[in-house]
């Protein structure tokens, strides 16, 4: 970042003095300000601070040496608020609050939280000042809390307490946010509507590509192994290879929600494992859509975001979700569904010249599936497209290899294999099939319904 993240500008002043603000105005018997690297330089631009600041030499050695080092001037009998001083959203009121619990408390340690994610400062009585002393590493006294559940108390407060400044993008999305500017907070007009999709499968894909061109800005979550099989046309194989591109359309791997707003400052859309979809508390979305067509909910509820939409079966609309697209292939594919559920699923494919269940392969069993051939691949009756261990997985019809899945993955008896189609050429592999489109309309039309109104 070109100089350490202490000093970094911040509302006319620096991150470190903002925070100090926020502590001198509270309280509090005292501030002890520990710094390690550049602590000269730091020392000066803080000087006019009532804090007692040490240095720590061995700071090196991990966040335990500066604990410790800062805990040799604090009063014995004084209980302890572990600060970091890279968190300058951290306003005095949240301070106060938890403060204020922590006398109230007859707990001996107090951990913010933040929809059910915990975050700092964490304060300790002084009965855990010898556990304290003892630490090694750079984990900070989290052994401490994890050893004392029972003796912890957590305070629901803003979701500051989970943001700190380690890259310069942390530091830029902190910026916005002081600002009222970031992905978390208010939007004023349609593109500034924050969609989170769970599922990169096919469904989800194309929901996701279409929203993309109607400008929102879009995070994709994914389990850590997606079994995909038209993946030409999923953004789930991102996970795997770190982007995907479908029709001009790139969703890229992410590893962290600090990392979403980069990648919608590329002009694509960030995908990322995350099988509960917790980012959903760091992106505060708008709407989310639940695309896993798992047949049944997997755990999305109302009160995930402002606006929920459930896809496919599984859903009651006004019960677990606001919305529900019908999925169905008939004359209410991509319909809205505001009271009650979708069709029930038939479990019969989609008929392609004729063919049915013959287009497709479920696995007969579990076991470790090589493929023998390859995605678009032309094919007849009786070839060996597989194998599921020594056992080989054969093309009942002729066509086009129009889904497949990767190789050398793990998969359970009833799995998707393959999908052939009779009748398509190579290179609509990689094109969305009407169907799913229809569905990304009747998304598109509910996310309307609720934020275009006059």
């Amino acid at each position: 970042m070109g100089q350490p993240k202490q000093l970094l500008p911040w509302l006319g002043k620096t991150v470190l003095e903002h925070v100090l603000d926020n502590l001198s105005s509270l309280d509090l018997k005292g501030v002890v300000v520990v710094l390690g690297f550049e602590a000269d330089e730091i020392a000066r631009r803080i000087s006019r601070y009532p804090a007692k600041v040490v240095i720590n030499r061995e700071f090196r050695r991990g966040m335990s040496s500066s604990i410790k080092v800062g805990l040799e001037h604090v009063p014995a009998d004084s209980g302890v608020m572990l600060f970091l001083a890279d968190q300058p959203l951290i306003g005095k009121d949240t301070i106060g609050h938890l403060v204020a619990e922590f006398e109230r408390s007859r707990k001996g340690i107090v951990v913010p939280v933040h929809r059910g994610r915990r975050g700092n400062p964490v304060l300790f009585s002084p009965r855990y000042r010898a556990e304290m002393a003892r630490i090694e590493g750079d984990t900070g006294a989290r052994g401490i809390v994890a050893a004392h559940e029972d003796d912890v108390m957590e305070v629901e407060v803003s979701e500051a307490v989970l943001s700190d400044i380690d890259t310069v993008q942390d530091y830029n999305l902190a910026r916005e946010l002081e600002k009222g500017t970031g992905p978390m907070e208010k939007k004023n007009k349609l593109g500034d509507l924050v969609v989170l999709i769970k599922s990169g499968g096919e469904l989800g894909s194309a929901i996701a590509h279409r929203l993309y061109h109607c400008h929102f800005r879009l995070c994709i979550t994914e389990v850590a192994r997606p079994l995909a099989v038209t993946r030409g046309v999923t953004f789930s194989e991102a996970i795997y290879d770190g982007h995907m591109e479908i029709e001009g359309v790139t969703a890229r791997l992410v590893n962290s929600p600090q990392q979403v707003a980069r990648v919608w400052e590329a002009g694509e859309i960030p995908i990322m494992v995350d099988p509960q979809a917790s980012v959903k508390d760091f992106l505060r979305p708008d709407v989310l859509v639940d695309a896993i067509m798992a047949k049944r909910n997997t755990g999305t509820n109302m009160s995930d975001a402002p606006w929920v939409i459930g896809v496919g079966p599984g859903f009651r609309a006004g019960q677990d979700v606001h919305v529900v697209i019908e999925t169905n292939h008939n004359n209410n594919l991509g319909r809205l569904i505001l009271e009650g559920g979708a069709e029930k699923d038939t479990a019969i494919p989609v008929a392609i010249g004729g063919y049915t269940f013959q287009r497709v392969a479920h696995a007969p069993f579990g076991g470790l599936f090589r493929a023998e051939r390859k995605l678009g691949d032309t094919v007849s009756a009786g070839d060996i497209l597989g194998w599921i261990g020594d056992s080989p997985v054969r093309a009942e019809i002729s066509g086009l290899l129009r889904g497949l899945l990767r190789s050398d993955v793990e998969i359970q008896k009833d799995t998707k294999m393959l999908e052939i189609d009779p009748a398509a050429q190579k290179e609509e592999c990689g094109s969305i099939r009407g169907a799913p489109r229809a569905v990304a309309g009747g998304v598109v039309e509910a996310i309307l319904m609720r934020y275009n109104r006059k």
